[in-house]
């Protein structure tokens, strides 16, 4: 990010139609860190996302409960 550009605003996500797509969207844009917990995460949409932020260079951590 460039001293001339604005960071995205934060998003607070309540529906439950919108939270999955939420956050694939801030893994696939993810670029240097992802910290995440996860708790009974079956979705494979979310691990193929994350497995591709790894290929891309992003440092991943996950806490599954």
């Amino acid at each position: 990010m460039t001293a001339g550009q604005k960071l995205p605003p934060d998003r607070l996500v309540v529906s439950l139609d919108e939270r999955r797509p939420a956050l694939l969207d801030v893994i696939r844009q993810a670029r240097h860190r992802i910290t995440l917990s996860l708790f009974r995460c079956n979705d494979s949409a979310v691990f193929d996302e994350l497995k591709a932020a790894t290929e891309r260079g992003v440092l991943v951590e996950v806490l599954v409960n």
